[in-house]
C-alpha cells in the first residue's frame, strides 16, 4: 500500500510584525499529515532570501509519530520556495492569504493532489517541472555524465539548444494557461531564467571546456539577453540568472582586454565594472571579489535588480560571518540606498558581527600564536600539547566549504568539553589578509590555537602532514595527532561527520 503524505498549506491573515514601515507580515501556516508513518521523519522549506541555498533560511519541520506537522511561515509578499522531501525538490508559490494542499506519494515521491486557493499555481509549476534536476544535470557529475562527452560543438547540439527550446515551450506552456496574467508573466519568468541557470550549471560544473570554449558558451545562453525583469519582484531562479550573469560579463570583459595591448591592458577601465584591471585585484584583495562583482551589477542593472542584488551580497557575507567583506558592501547600501527596505536587517546582522567582533577580542579561549610568521613545522605547535589529542583544521577564509564546516564545530567542541583535546587552526591566507583573519576569527568565535601561512609558505606545512602529493592543497583538510604527537592521516572526518569524528578522535584519548 502506498504511503501517502497529505500537506496542507494554510494561510491565515494574521498581521503581525512589520518588516518595513510599509510592509506587514501574515502568517502562512503549513500543516499536513503523512499517513502510515513509520519512523520520525522530516519535511524541510528553503525561504531564499532572494535567491540560493543557506542553512539559516532552511526551516526544519518535524513530524509527529501519527504524521501530523505545522508550521507558520511569515510572508509579506509572494515568495517562492523550496519544498525538500527526502531526496525531492519541488518549487511551491506562497502567496499571503491563499491556501494550499498538496499530496505527496511516499513510495514514488510524486505529487498527486493540489487543493486550496493557489493550487492552480502550484499544480502548473508541477507541470512545467519548476525546480526538478534535468536529466542532464541528473545524469552525474563531471568526467561521469553521458550527456557531457563529445566536442563541444556536439554537446551544444545535443544538450544545449535542445534545452533552450524545451525551456521555451514550458515558457509557451504557462502563458497558455488560466492564470492572472501577472502570475503567468511572473512564473514564466522563473521557468525561462531557471533553465538557463541549469545549462550554466551544466558548462561550468559538468562539461570538461576550456576558457574559450566556456565564453562561446556564455555567448550562447546570454548574448540576446540582459538581467532585465518582466515583473518585480523577482523570484529566486531570476535572480540566480542575474547573478550567473556576471560570469558573462566577466567573459566579455575579458574578450575586450586580450585586444588591447599590454601597455594600455592595465590601466584601461574594463567594461562593465569600469575600474583599471590593477584596481579590480586591488579591490578584490581589500574588499573581496563580491565587492568587485557588485561594481558591475551596479553598473549595468536597473535600480531595483541592483539594490536587491546588494542586499543579497551583503546578506551572504552575513550569513558567512566575514564582516571584512560584509562592511564596504554595507557602506554601498547606505550611500546608494539609504531608504532601501532591506536596509534594518541588515544592519543589524552586520552590528551583531561587530559586536561579537569586540566581544571576542578579549576571549582567553581564542589564542593567535604570537610570532607564528617564524614557525616551520606544525610539530613546532603539536609537541607544545603532547599528552593530549590534537584535532588540526587546515583552512582558509576564502573557503567555502571550510566556512560552512564552523557551524557544526560548537557542537564537536561541547563533545569534548574538558576533556584533554586541543583544536589547532592552520590557515592559509597570504599577508595582506592578515587583519581579515584576526577579525574573522573573533566574528566566529573560534576558540582554539590559530596561526596563518601564506600560499607559498603553508608548501612546507602539507609536505610534513600529507606525503601523497595529489592530497595536498585541498582545503579544508583535517589531522588529528595522538598523545605521543603522531599524526594519524587516514581519512580523518570534518565536523559536519559529527558522531564518525566524534569516534575517531575518542579512541585516541
Amino acid at each position: 500500500m502506498k504511503n501517502l503524505i497529505t500537506i496542507s498549506l494554510t494561510i491565515g491573515v494574521i498581521i503581525t510584525l512589520l518588516l518595513t514601515p510599509s510592509e506587514t507580515l501574515a502568517q502562512f501556516k503549513l500543516s499536513g499529515k503523512v499517513e502510515h508513518l513509520q519512523q520520525a521523519d522530516t519535511i524541510q522549506l528553503n525561504i531564499p532570501y532572494l535567491y540560493g541555498y543557506y542553512y539559516e533560511n532552511i526551516k526544519q519541520i518535524r513530524l509527529d509519530k501519527q504524521g501530523n506537522f505545522t508550521a507558520d511561515i511569515p510572508l509579506s509578499t509572494t515568495k517562492f520556495a523550496t519544498l525538500m522531501y527526502h531526496s525531492r525538490l519541488w518549487t511551491i508559490m506562497m502567496k499571503p492569504g491563499k491556501q494550499l494542499e498538496v499530496t505527496i506519494n511516499s513510495t514514488d515521491t510524486t505529487l498527486s493532489t493540489f487543493k486550496g486557493s493557489i493550487a492552480a499555481e502550484n499544480k502548473l509549476l508541477y507541470q512545467v517541472d519548476a525546480g526538478q534536476k534535468p536529466a542532464f544535470i541528473a545524469a552525474g557529475t563531471r568526467g561521469n555524465n553521458s550527456y557531457a562527452k563529445g566536442t563541444v560543438a556536439e554537446i551544444t547540439e545535443k544538450v544545449i539548444k535542445p534545452q533552450l527550446k524545451l525551456g521555451e515551450t514550458r515558457v509557451t506552456q504557462v502563458r497558455a494557461s488560466a492564470l492572472n496574467t501577472a502570475d503567468k508573466r511572473l512564473i514564466a519568468q522563473e521557468i525561462r531564467t531557471e533553465t538557463l541557470n541549469w545549462l550554466n550549471f551544466f558548462a561550468r560544473g559538468i562539461m570538461n571546456v576550456n576558457k574559450a570554449d566556456l565564453m562561446g558558451l556564455y555567448k550562447l545562453l546570454y548574448g540576446s539577453i540582459k538581467p532585465e525583469p518582466d515583473v518585480l519582484p523577482a523570484g529566486p531562479q531570476f535572480y540566480q540568472f542575474a547573478d550567473d550573469y556576471i560570469g558573462y560579463m566577466e567573459s566579455q570583459a575579458v574578450i575586450y582586454m586580450q585586444g588591447l595591448d599590454k601597455a594600455k591592458a592595465n590601466t584601461t577601465p574594463v567594461p562593465y565594472f569600469n575600474v583599471s584591471f590593477d584596481d579590480a585585484i586591488a579591490l578584490a584583495k581589500s574588499k573581496g571579489k563580491l565587492y568587485v562583482n557588485w561594481l558591475a551589477v551596479k553598473n549595468t542593472y536597473n535600480k531595483p535588480v541592483a539594490e536587491a542584488m546588494l542586499a543579497q551580497f551583503i546578506n551572504a557575507k552575513c550569513s558567512e560571518k566575514d564582516l571584512t567583506e560584509a562592511r564596504p558592501l554595507m557602506d554601498e547600501m547606505i550611500n546608494l540606498y539609504p531608504q532601501s527596505k532591506y536596509r534594518p536587517q541588515l544592519a543589524a546582522r552586520i552590528a551583531n558581527m561587530q559586536s561579537a567582533l569586540v566581544t571576542n577580542k578579549s576571549n582567553e579561549g581564542i589564542h593567535i600564536i604570537e610570532g607564528f610568521e617564524k614557525i616551520n613545522s606544525i610539530y613546532e605547535i603539536v609537541n607544545r600539547y603532547k599528552g593530549k589529542v590534537v584535532y588540526l583544521d587546515i583552512w582558509g577564509t576564502w573557503c567555502g566549504p571550510c566556512r560552512d564546516e564552523l557551524r557544526f564545530v560548537p557542537e564537536l567542541k561541547k563533545q569534548f568539553e574538558g576533556k584533554n583535546v586541543v583544536f589547532i587552526y592552520l590557515d592559509m591566507d597570504d599577508d595582506i589578509k592578515d587583519a581579515h583573519w584576526r577579525d574573522f576569527i573573533m566574528v566566529n568565535n573560534m576558540t582554539g590555537i590559530h596561526l596563518r601561512k601564506s600560499n607559498a609558505d603553508i608548501q612546507k606545512f602539507w609536505d610534513e602532514l600529507q606525503p601523497d602529493k595529489n592530497k595536498q592543497g585541498s582545503y579544508p583538510t583535517y589531522f588529528i595527532f595522538d598523545k605521543s604527537g603522531k599524526a594519524i592521516i587516514n581519512d580523518i572526518k570534518r565536523p559536519s561527520n559529527k558522531t564518525l569524528l566524534y569516534q575517531q578522535i575518542a579512541q585516541y584519548l
